[in-house]
């Protein structure tokens, strides 16, 4: 009997990795099938929302009514009542009395329905070196946009761009290549317009403008980031392996290097919202572009990832004679 002492924890031990692993794995992929459902109940109704705004007749596309709604919504709907991407960052500070139910109540159909995506975090505070403050957001970038002569905080999701030609055995090793010059990292806006492409990979005329009723065809992004698991890169299998041997080659959080490969802001954003402080903060959406960071392998590294991305298409119903 004496030697049977401790049994049960080496069992323990032997099950419990194993055990923690699938508690983990069930947990991060039910919020990735629950973010993906409210993702595409929100663009449903926004598509169906933009169907009967009456946009401005010379709205040009879907992108200029999303981007610009105020030059192109001479009633003022679509911000007031469909969606407004300043809501998309949220300074706790200016929430009365601290109810964010009460605050989000008045917000616009869209943004009411994002809430349960948006996440905590605890930033710098650019204006006041040395102090922090408390914000709600959406995930990705906090950047600075200029609307007519104002400036808003909102989101922008950066997307890896592949090219193989470049590193060819490291689809998603981009962050890791400061060296090169060609950007290999995009900004994605959160609602996006979803327009054909021509033989060159460039965006065809909307099918959109208002002036003979068009299509609304949009899609709603959305970085799912796991708290729990990493990002490796991708690489192929040697020969004689029948999977690639990803455990050697986890992606490494590299921000100096995700700030090197990246493409230029697009027209209207002035920068970030956070500062250099920020980069290399942990969180699976920690950092100033909203990358994550996590410690494993002995070195801090990036989680998993993938962008998300509902889409809807819906028939204008307004139009113009």
């Amino acid at each position: 009997m004496e030697r049977r002492r401790g049994q049960a924890l080496v069992e323990f031990a032997l099950v419990a990795l194993v055990f923690y692993m699938l508690l983990a794995v069930t947990i991060e992929f039910g919020r990735l099938i629950f973010s993906a459902q409210v993702l595409q109940d929100s663009t449903r109704v926004m598509a169906r929302e933009v169907a009967v705004t009456p946009f401005a007749a010379a709205t040009p596309d879907l992108q200029t009514a999303l981007d610009d709604s105020v030059a192109v919504d001479p009633t003022g709907q679509f911000k007031t009542r469909v969606y407004d991407e300043q809501w998309l960052f949220v300074d706790l500070r200016t929430v009365p009395g601290g109810d964010v139910d009460a605050f989000f109540s008045t917000k616009p159909l869209v943004n009411q329905m994002l809430r349960p995506l948006m996440i905590f975090e605890r930033i710098d505070d650019p204006g006041s070196p040395g102090t922090t403050f408390d914000c709600l957001h959406y995930p990705g970038a906090i950047v600075n946009k200029t609307v007519g002569v104002a400036t808003i905080q909102t989101v922008l999701i950066p997307q890896l761009v592949e090219n193989p030609a470049t590193v060819p055995h490291k689809l998603n090793a981009y962050e890791d290549d400061p060296a090169s010059t060609v950007p290999k990292i995009e900004w994605l806006p959160v609602v996006q317009e979803v327009a054909p492409l021509d033989a060159a990979g460039n965006p065809n005329p909307s099918p959109f403008p208002a002036s003979n009723g068009g299509l609304v065809s949009l899609r709603i992004n959305y970085p799912f980031q796991s708290a729990a698991m990493t990002g490796f890169h991708v690489t192929p299998p040697a020969a004689g392996q029948p999977t690639d041997p990803d455990l050697s080659s986890p992606v490494v959080s590299n921000d100096a290097g995700f700030e090197a490969v990246a493409a230029p802001f697009p027209p209207g954003i002035t920068g970030y919202f956070k500062d250099a402080s920020s980069d290399g903060a942990p969180g699976p959406y920690g950092g100033r572009a909203g990358l994550g960071n996590q410690f494993a392998f002995t070195m801090t590294v990036r989680p998993y990832r993938k962008v998300v991305s509902a889409q809807a298409v819906f028939r204008r119903e307004i139009f113009f004679r």
